[in-house]
């Protein structure tokens, strides 16, 4: 008989395998992004859009789409790349931590009068 495939036909085959999207699920963003910079440019993109599409692999997209150029990103997404490169940009700046305020200058301001 037939082989049996677990894809429909408008589904998108992972670039990576199962196993490693386990692995890559309990990273944080930036360590998936430095994964993601060591991949080739094909793959990189594939995985980006992959794993954009997947509401459970969604942050994965994002990081991996946070490492691609805007032309890579436009292969994959078309006329979304824009959109794509602002959400993945946005999440990786969130997950930045955040400087705190000077304090000799917070003293200055609020201090003495």
């Amino acid at each position: 008989m037939f082989a049996t495939n677990n894809h429909s036909l408008n589904e998108l085959q992972s670039p990576v395998n199962e196993r490693d999207l386990v692995s890559l699920k309990k990273l944080s963003f930036d360590a998936v992004t430095a994964i993601a910079r060591n991949l080739p440019s094909g793959q990189r993109i594939r995985t980006a859009a992959f794993c954009y599409g997947k509401s459970h692999l969604h942050e994965i997209g994002l990081a991996v789409a946070a490492c691609c150029t805007l032309v890579e990103l436009s292969e994959a997404f078309g006329r979304n790349a824009r959109i794509v490169e602002a959400q993945a940009r946005a999440v990786g700046a969130a997950r930045q931590p955040r400087q705190k305020p000077n304090a000799a200058r917070f003293t200055m301001l609020h201090g003495e009068m």
